[in-house]
């Protein structure tokens, strides 16, 4: 016999958290169940978890969108101090550096949101656009100095 089920957690080669699913009865009873993997999907399972998802989305969503105004309104340049000789610095700016100063700044974004090919190795200012959804959403200005002794 054919059982619905409610993941609750993932399960490989079955689906994702929050999926309904038809199982095998033994499948649900003798594995599923035991490990705490599924529940029986019932009307009102079902239904409150459509209105989480529905609720995470919307949450999700706002908080994309007070990022994306925050990015649009940021004006600042990001000025790193690095030793250098000449234009070619001892080091890097990556990445990960940029994105631990506009976290400072009150910015929540992650690497993969700038477009930056890799690390800055000279002195002197660069743009950086930042992308979401692999469109632009605004850019930042970074000016690598060389550190004063």
């Amino acid at each position: 016999m054919i059982m619905q089920v409610l993941l609750i957690q993932n399960v490989a080669k079955l689906g994702l958290r929050g999926e309904v699913k038809n199982v095998a009865d033994g499948y649900a009873r003798n594995f599923l169940f035991p490990k705490k993997l599924a529940k029986p999907a019932t009307d009102s399972l079902v239904d409150q978890v459509k209105k989480q998802k529905i609720q995470k989305n919307l949450q999700k969503e706002q908080n994309r969108s007070l990022l994306e105004s925050s990015i649009a309104k940021f004006r600042e340049t990001i000025v790193f101090s690095r030793p250098a000789m000449g234009n070619t610095l001892f080091g890097s700016v990556s990445a990960k550096d940029i994105v631990h100063e506009l976290k400072a700044k009150g910015i929540e974004i992650t690497e993969k949101n700038l477009d930056l090919p890799h690390p800055l190795k000279r002195t002197g200012t660069v743009v950086i656009p930042i992308v979401m959804d692999g469109k632009k959403k605004g850019e930042i200005t970074v000016d690598v100095q060389v550190a004063k002794h």
